[in-house]
């Protein structure tokens, strides 16, 4: 039988079919070309023959079918059917199947509890990212024999294809569940019933309940200490005791740790987290020496780490590894970067497991990587939790070898994302990844005089301008560059200002007092033959849009990926804003214009410009080039990822 596909009823326990219109089905094995007959008989012994059909010489091998007649598909009744293969001087039968035709749907909505609050208890539930168990009862209807479920859609629960659990002998069946992240403070399961001739409950059930904001790390060591032995747990109280290392060295956000591979390590007293539930750890990380597996973060068992970030030479890139169980011997089950690991960069690690499903994901600098893997047998880490060490076998190993900083440890998924509408931030991994922001440079143009293009960050990259007389009293705020691009003005760093191939934003307020005839930059910051980036103003087929640029690579043939403004520019004597962003977390560059996102375009991975950072001009075929024609201003260059909001208070 076809729709449902099942084999041949018996007596006792016949094929359910429901709204479905069957077909019956039979396999030809004779060899003869026989005549082939269906016949469909009402009741289980006598009653009347209501459908039958002849095929006439079907070959041996082929299958040949009946569709049933509604007078086949009588609702309530059960009905026998066979075949008989008819030959020139005799006639043989197949046995009886059977089946029950059942039309009527579940008679009432499934009901749905949960260990989550209720609505009606007017209490909010600390839920996103953490498991919850939910529980469907038939509520009264028979027969049912599974239940499927959808969060916020009732249409997705019934819906082919989404998930479903098989009901036990009384009718109920539970779930456990992740909490996905949403903005919505109230949030729903949708549940549907199904009975064994899959009929579908008229209403679906629904669990309603009230959602707290994400809740943040369980505990949290910034990593900020100058001197001592205790590392501090800034949310948790989980103090942990440094063993060597230097505290106190420069860090992505702030101060650092420096492990040097022979045995430095940190510990608390006891475990963080439970390692058999959802849970996150993330941390950032500068590698100094590739030769041998350095784990940043894990948590000790009795025998083996319970989870651990690590640098693995043999896969030469970062893994999050977890143990198959708590003895000797146990096999690694980890998860690979995608990219090969880079030395002395910071970079923004993130393993994450989901209980409910069992499936470990990976994140190197707010991306998720494309390898995942499941650990299905959880087991619980109950010993201390690790800096720059991990245990196998009972030993402990695996020295890091470099900085770490700002190690944070959830007891709950943290997803991708997870977007703040009042901030405007993008929240969850990509915010640990993209953010805080630091800022690297800020030339403000009534800070200079002659050559010199002051720095007021505090970093000391003064930049160097080409002509002592390209300044103006009529800036955005205050003087202004002046640049002249027949006179070939420009300004430059001595050094690079910030990594090009990770998270960085740059910004100035810009005025033309020209259309130019070609590209001109206002930022770029330069690698041997190109600069790694552009933000300035682009000819697209002959008509110039605000813009930005990644390049490739390094090379002059190297591949352009622009995000432009939607309206040409216009020659307007204003003052104009811009602002460019690489997001890796996104894999994205961002053009803003005067505080407004105007376009985003997806990117791969871009390389480092070591070379210095250009106001006005750019590099191309390994000279300056791209001369901007009019007025710079206000210029910032920062490490991460400034937010909509906060580029549209610096245009404000």
């Amino acid at each position: 039988m076809t729709n449902p596909k099942v084999g041949c009823g018996s007596l006792t326990a016949p094929v359910a079919v429901g709204n479905s219109k069957p077909s019956l089905v039979a396999t030809i094995l004779d060899t003869t070309s026989p005549q082939v007959g269906f016949e469909v008989w009402s009741g289980t012994t006598g009653g009347d023959k209501v459908a039958g059909t002849t095929i006439t010489g079907p070959k041996p091998g082929t299958q040949v079918s009946m569709a049933l007649p509604d007078a086949a598909l009588a609702d309530g009744q059960t009905f026998r059917w066979r075949v008989t293969l008819a030959r020139a001087y005799h006639r043989t039968m197949s046995g009886w199947c059977y089946y029950s035709v059942d039309r009527t749907a579940p008679e009432s909505a499934p009901s749905v509890t949960s260990d989550l609050k209720p609505v009606d208890s007017q209490e909010f539930n600390d839920a996103i990212g953490r498991t919850a168990t939910f529980t469907f009862a038939p509520n009264g209807a028979t027969g049912v024999t599974k239940y499927q479920y959808a969060w916020e859609d009732a249409t997705v629960a019934g819906a082919a294809g989404a998930p479903s659990v098989a009901a036990g002998a009384d009718g109920t069946a539970s779930v456990t569940l992740t909490v996905p992240y949403t903005q919505d403070f109230v949030f729903r399961l949708y549940v549907v019933s199904y009975d064994s001739a899959n009929n579908r409950s008229v209403n679906p059930g629904v669990f309603e309940f009230y959602l707290h904001s994400p809740i943040g790390p369980l505990s949290r060591w910034k990593l900020d200490e100058s001197g001592g032995a205790a590392l501090a747990d800034s949310v948790g109280g989980n103090t942990a005791t440094l063993v060597g290392g230097t505290p106190g060295v420069a860090g992505r956000i702030d101060r650092a740790l420096r492990l040097t591979g022979n045995g430095d390590h940190a510990a608390t007293a006891s475990p963080v987290v439970h390692t058999d539930k959802n849970f996150t750890v993330s941390v950032w990380a500068r590698l100094t020496d590739a030769s041998h597996s350095s784990t940043a973060v894990s948590q000790a068992g009795s025998r083996s780490s319970g989870f651990q970030i690590s640098y693995s030479p043999s896969y030469k890139t970062w893994v999050f590894n977890r143990h198959s169980a708590d003895a000797d011997g146990a096999v690694d089950v980890p998860v690979v970067a995608d990219a090969p690991a880079q030395l002395d960069v910071w970079t923004h690690l993130a393993g994450v497991y989901d209980a409910s499903t069992g499936q470990m994901s990976f994140y190197v600098n707010g991306a998720l990587q494309s390898r995942r893997t499941s650990l299905t047998t959880p087991w619980d880490a109950t010993g201390p939790l690790q800096i720059g060490r991990a245990k196998a076998d009972g030993v402990f190993g695996d020295p890091f070898e470099g900085d770490l900083d700002d190690v944070r440890v959830y007891d709950r998924v943290v997803y991708g994302t997870e977007p703040d509408g009042i901030e405007g931030s993008t929240g969850g991994i990509a915010d640990l990844a993209n953010r805080p922001v630091v800022q690297e440079g800020h030339w403000a143009g009534d800070l200079g005089s002659g050559t010199n293009v002051a720095d007021s960050s505090g970093r000391g990259r003064d930049a160097t301008l080409s002509s002592a007389t390209a300044w103006t009293t009529s800036g955005h705020v205050g003087g202004a560059l002046n640049l002249d691009d027949a006179n070939h003005d420009h300004a430059t760093t001595g050094a690079p200002v910030v990594r090009t191939d990770t998270a960085f934003t740059v910004t100035a307020w810009v005025r033309l007092a020209k259309l130019p005839s070609g590209n001109a930059t206002v930022l770029a910051q330069d690698g041997s033959h190109h600069s790694a980036f552009y933000l300035g103003y682009r000819a697209f087929d002959g008509v110039g849009y605000w813009a930005f640029t990644m390049s490739a690579a390094d090379t002059d043939d190297a591949d352009l990926t622009h995000a432009h403004s939607v309206n040409p520019v216009v020659l307007d004597g204003q003052w104009h804003h811009l602002a460019g962003v690489y997001d890796p977390a996104a894999k994205k560059i961002r053009l803003y214009v005067d505080g407004v996102s105007e376009a985003e375009t997806p990117i791969a991975a871009p390389w480092n410009a070591d070379g210095g950072f250009h106001i006005g001009a750019a590099k191309e075929k390994g000279a300056a080039a791209e001369f901007w024609p009019g007025a710079i201003d206000d210029v910032q260059a920062f490490t991460g990822v400034l937010t909509d909001n906060e580029i549209n208070d610096m245009a404000s």
